[in-house]
Formats: C-alpha cells, structure tokens, sequence
C-alpha cells in the first residue's frame, strides 16, 4: 500500500477534479471494510496519482507583480548572505520571502507562526532552486521592501515560540558553538552552528544528530512518561497525541519529525484500541496517510532518509541482534547503527554520492550521548530559563558535557581514514549481510 502510494505520488497524473478523488476515496472505503487488499492498494495508487497532480497544478509559479498583504510565517527566518530567507503563507499562496537591510533586520527576529504584513515584488521561482521550491508549494518569491509585525499567530504557535524562547534563555550561558548544538538537538534550530561544525557532521554521518529527527519523537514522551503514566487509558492517548502535535509544531513540521509524529500517534491508537501494529505495518501506514495528505513530500530527500532508516531498522535490527556476537547492549547498537545505515545507504547513494564508512564508529560512539541531551537538556533547559545565571550554568554542565562530546566526536571522524562505500561497496555488504542472517540465531538462557 505504501509503495502503492509512493508511486502514485511520483507519477502524478492528471484525472478529473473533484470527482477522482470522491471515488477513489469510496472505493479505498470499501475494500478496507471488505478485507479487500487488491482493492485498497489500487485506490491509494489512484487517488495519490491524483492528488500529487493537483498539487503540482497548485503550485504552478504566480506572474510577476507588486505584492502587498498579511503573511503568516512557516519556517522561522534563516541568512541568506547579507539578508534573510523563509517561508510564509498568504491565504492558499505560498511564497518565500528574501529581505535585505532594514528589512532584514525587522524580519531576522520573528518566528514561524506569526503573522506579518508585507509589502515587495514577487516574481516566479527560477533558477536550480525553482523545482525543489514548488515541490514544498511555494509559487512566488517575494523581494521584500517592507515589513511590519501583525500578530503572534495561533495559541499553538504562540506556545510552541515560547517555548523556543525559553529553551534559548535557558542556554543564554553556554558558549556560542554549544548553544547552536543544543538548540539544533532539541529543538531543530541549527541557525547558530558553525558551517565548518556542519561541514563536520556531515562527514562523519552524525548530520541527522546536529538537528531535531525523528528520534527526538521518542526522546520526548520519554521526558513526559512519568506523567503521561498517571493518566487513564484515554486521557494518556489524548495527551499523547497532544503532546505529539505540539513538539511537531516546535520543530517545524521537519519531515523526519512528522514521519516519527504519525507513527508514533498511530502506535498510540494502536494501543489504545487494544490492536498493537508491528513497526512494518506501523511504517506502511504513515507512509501512506502523509503521502496523501501531501504527495509533494515523495520530492523530500529528507522524508525518505527518514522512512529508509526506520525501515531498515525495523526489517533488519531484530534479525542482527539475534546473530551478532558480544553483549547484549552492545549487539543492541550495532544492530540499530547498521540497519539504518544500510536503510538510507541506497538513497544516500543516489543523492549524496558514497557513504562513509565512519558513519557506523562514528554513530556507535556519538549514538548514546544523543538521547540525554534531550532527556536531560529538555527539562534542564527549561528549568535554567527561570534560574540565575548561576543555577542555570550548573543546570547546563552536563549538557554542555553531552553536546561537546558529540561534536568531538564528528570532527574527530570526519577525519578518519576509513573509505566511502558506493554501489559496488553495497553490494558486497549486502552479500555479506545475506550470509549473516542465513546463520542460526544465538540461542541464550
């Protein structure tokens, strides 16, 4: 169904409008009442066919004209050279808007969600950019001459940039390097960190720990178990979903967040409805249903980099933990490092060129100090905001520790002598990983 799904939002092909979709969505109805899967997995093909046609109809570029109006903010502004840049949303319009000297001075300090009143010059998307601009719906760029705050946006906004802003107060006392780490590892605002640190992470394979991913899902109803725990059953699934909703709004919609955010809401209804679903089917699912919701998001390397390492842990780390020798723990981290790498190996491969073989040390060393600092940083951090200077630094300290820590570890891997692994390198893995799952699991007391 999910591949079903994939495909169609790939193709994208033309049907009528509304009509297609009323159908097809009948017909997905009916076969999943009647345990029809053919029929299912045919309908979603169809109706993402469609509705990534539609999408891209959606988002054909605007003409060239003045453009003056209310804006709400999508992605909290970034530099852009001398100026800055970010996505905003005017009615059912999206657009970018790229601003410069005083105008970039008043627009550098607002955040996603509020709303701004605008005035410039939109012109089309152009450029190599132009594609990957109108795969995220944006249809115009917006030269802003003026600028001017309106609102604060919903409560949900409001909430989220609060939090933000505390979050950011509660690291006012860390150098500056470690402030742009934690608040990339916390909340996905990786604005401050330095583009040799980037540079660094990159190459070592640790880039999805120096920004909010998926994991940090987990991470936080870890943070919020205890609470969550006293809860009745529906209460905790209410609060749960709630709580899932909220961090997916502070983290900005990141396409690994929302793949993590559906998945795990569906476990939580899962649960709830008492029909646990394995990570598979659980996987297939949110596929299916964020595919739908926005078909564009088949052109997001990063969604796929995300869907392609929980499959590959979900498929290959319980097998590779039953075979791999050593500890338990330390079978447990392997098993998990390799299989997302192997995972994200055939899409990294194909956007990024060859995967480094550091990756695997690199993960296994940087892995575990990753979860603290959310754990741990999360809380602390927001303690710190309303603590003195020095209460908030001794909050900080094992934080501080965390963060280095990792960041020590990516420059020190960037470096290391190991090869990159191409199409030739995967194939050979992946013969030896055939090899190692044919062999008989190890059988404990």
């Amino acid at each position: 169904m999910a591949g079903a799904t994939a495909l169609g939002a790939w193709l994208a092909l033309s049907a009528p409008w509304p009509a297609s979709p009323l159908v097809l969505a009948v017909i997905i109805a009916c076969g999943w009442w009647q345990a029809r899967p053919v029929i299912v997995v045919v309908g979603c093909f169809g109706l993402a066919t469609v509705l990534s046609a539609h999408a891209w109809a959606g988002a054909a570029p605007a003409r060239s004209a003045p453009f003056a109006g209310v804006v709400t903010l999508l992605t909290d502004p970034r530099p852009l050279g001398p100026g800055v840049v970010a996505e905003a949303v005017s009615g059912d319009r999206h657009m970018e808007l790229r601003a410069f000297g005083g105008s970039a001075r008043r627009l550098r300090t607002r955040r996603a969600g509020e709303q701004l009143d605008v005035t410039g010059r939109a012109s089309p998307p152009s450029g190599r950019h132009a594609g990957r601009l109108r795969a995220r719906h944006i249809v115009s760029v917006v030269d802003v001459t003026r600028v001017s705050f309106v609102g604060d946006g919903t409560a949900l906004a409001r909430s989220a940039n609060r939090a933000r802003r505390l979050l950011e107060h509660g690291a006012r006392t860390m150098d500056p390097i470690d402030r742009g780490l934690y608040l990339g590892f916390v909340v996905g605002d990786d604005r401050g960190q330095p583009r040799e640190l980037v540079d660094a992470f990159r190459a070592s394979g640790l880039a999805h720990l120096s920004a909010v991913s998926g994991q940090n899902v987990a991470f936080l109803l870890a943070v919020a178990a205890p609470g969550l725990r006293r809860l009745q059953h529906r209460a905790r699934w209410a609060a749960t979903l709630g709580l899932i909703g909220w961090f997916a709004v502070l983290t900005r919609f990141e396409p690994s967040v929302l793949r993590a955010s559906v998945m795990a809401a569906l476990g939580a209804t899962a649960l709830v409805s008492g029909r646990p679903a394995g990570a598979v089917r659980a996987l297939g699912l949110t596929v299916t249903i964020v595919l739908l919701l926005d078909p564009l998001l088949i052109h997001s390397v990063g969604w796929w980099l995300s869907v392609a390492a929980t499959a590959g842990i979900a498929v290959l780390g319980p097998p590779l933990a039953a075979r791999l020798p050593g500890p338990a723990a330390v079978r447990a981290a392997l098993s998990v490092t390799l299989a997302a790498q192997l995972g994200v190996a055939p899409v990294s491969i194909a956007v990024f060129g060859p995967l480094p073989m550091v990756s695997i040390p690199a993960n296994l060393l940087a892995g575990p100090a990753a979860g603290p600092v959310m754990v741990y940083g999360l809380p602390a951090g927001l303690l710190a905001a309303v603590s003195p200077d020095p209460i908030a630094t001794a909050l900080q300290v094992p934080t501080v520790a965390l963060v280095r820590f990792i960041a020590f570890v990516a420059v020190s891997a960037s470096s290391w002598p190991l090869p990159r692994v191409g199409v030739p390198g995967l194939m050979v893995v992946t013969a030896l990983l055939v090899v190692v799952l044919r062999r008989p699991r190890r059988h404990r007391r």
